[in-house]
């Protein structure tokens, strides 16, 4: 599969508003003791800007043309013992395709500091991060070797539990197809995943196909498929919903109701937005940065309350 200018954008992006998003006080996140996430998720709110931290680590070596970065990664949060939120990156590719990162990366937002673990992880465009229990769960993305990257012959199902107080990967059960590019949210203690890339007996396509993971079962249930791809889209769950939007430089919003298995299309985007990444802040899913119309710097907000979307600060 060639190269599209819908990957070739790493994001340097400042961290904190997404780290208290991640760990924002929602169904699937209940409050914790000395846990400061909901006091800075409202701060962060409230301020509508945006602050550069110390950067992703991105060992890519000098080059006459700007580096992008880092991109293809995920992450999730998890709290360390006193209660702080810890970001977890999985994974990723360096600049042009050059090289896959092998290691598990940790901010703390305390300290605006990177640290790097013991256990490595080296997929690519994985379907993001599901927080269950005490553990962090990625599932599919692409294997790295050299060449280009997503095509058909690196796309997997696999599926890791991570435990970042043992920093030990944990294989689960494969996911029913291989699958990449996806987005991942947590209802119920449940890990449901809509999957943006599949694989098919033609190859490698965009799919819909939507999967839910019981951890107490290890095991996935096909669930219905979304009405449109959400391919490289943004995601999160509001009050036990899970809200998709964008991907493949689209604008649609489409919402799944996990007591009917039904999806219902909501207000769109007001612009199309692919390769972006989303978090969930104040009851409201923000799409942040990826590509379009406008570049990279663009954000959005959506209120479900109101079925409307508001331009937030840019990125810097």
């Amino acid at each position: 599969m060639a190269r599209r200018a819908l990957f070739k954008l790493g994001l340097r992006f400042s961290l904190p508003a997404l780290i208290a998003c991640k760990e924002a006080t929602t169904p699937t996140q209940p409050e914790l003791a000395g846990d400061q996430s909901s006091e800075l998720a409202s701060l962060t709110f409230a301020r509508n800007t945006w602050t550069l931290m110390a950067p992703l680590p991105d060992d890519s070596p000098p080059r006459d043309t700007p580096s992008f970065g880092r991109h293809g990664l995920s992450a999730g949060v998890f709290n360390n013992a006193a209660g702080q939120p810890i970001l977890y990156a999985f994974g990723g590719l360096t600049t042009d395709y050059d090289r896959y990162w092998s290691q598990i990366n940790t901010y703390d937002l305390a300290a605006n500091t990177w640290g790097t673990k013991r256990s490595g992880f080296s997929l690519s465009y994985a379907n993001g991060v599901g927080k269950l229990g005490n553990k962090l769960y990625i599932s599919g993305g692409y294997e790295f070797e050299f060449g280009p990257p997503l095509d058909e012959t690196r796309i997997r199902a696999s599926v890791y539990a991570y435990d970042p107080a043992r920093d030990l990967l944990i294989r689960k059960r494969d996911m029913p197809r291989a699958t990449a590019e996806g987005v991942s949210g947590v209802i119920d203690g449940k890990l449901y995943v809509l999957a943006g890339a599949c694989l098919a007996p033609e190859g490698l396509v965009v799919c819909r196909s939507l999967y839910r993971y019981d951890p107490g079962t290890n095991a996935w249930t096909t669930l219905a498929p979304a009405p449109r791809s959400h391919r490289g889209g943004a995601g999160g769950v509001i009050a036990g919903k899970f809200y998709v939007a964008g991907g493949v430089n689209g604008t649609r919003l489409d919402v799944y109701d996990p007591v009917t298995n039904k999806w219902t299309a909501r207000a769109p985007l007001p612009q199309a937005r692919g390769s972006v990444a989303g978090t969930v802040l104040g009851s409201r899913l923000y799409v942040i940065g990826g590509t379009g119309p406008s570049g990279h710097r663009i954000v959005f907000a959506y209120n479900p309350g109101t079925n409307t979307w508001t331009a937030r600060a840019p990125l810097n």
